[in-house]
């Protein structure tokens, strides 16, 4: 009977044992700061922490667009497409010269429609914008 109550105190203390939950690592201690004066920054050595702006700044305004020469853009664009029409010794050079601002702004519409690469158009659209003003 001794055996027989023992074999049952086993059997309870076995049922009522509980499982262990698995074994996690510690996390990683943090690195060893050594108080020793040697080791620490002097006060001014240490930048104070950046204030926030309370106000954004103001947007910079986009660049102006440079101003447009006849003689270094608007002269050789126009030789390079209205010749042989519009050059000296041209057909049309006696009633359009080309060579002449004033001219190439009295028929700028004209210069316009017959211009087809849009960068050029973009040039002289430019120089007739700054010489209106």
């Amino acid at each position: 009977m001794r055996y027989a109550f023992v074999a049952f105190a086993l059997l309870i203390v076995a049922a009522c044992r509980t499982v262990d939950p698995p074994f996690d690592p510690p996390p990683p201690l943090a690195p060893r700061v050594d108080p020793s004066p040697a080791a620490t920054p002097p006060a001014a050595a240490i930048p104070p922490p950046a204030a926030a702006p309370s106000v954004p700044a103001p947007a910079t305004p986009a660049p102006a667009p440079e101003a447009v020469s006849f003689e270094a853009s608007v002269k050789p664009l126009l030789a390079r497409t209205c010749t042989p029409c519009h050059v000296p010794g041209g057909r049309m050079y006696e009633r359009m010269p080309f060579d002449r601002p004033e001219v190439v702004f009295a028929h700028k519409e004209g210069v316009l429609r017959r211009m087809k690469n849009p960068d050029d158009r973009q040039v002289l659209q430019r120089w007739f914008a700054q010489e209106k003003s």
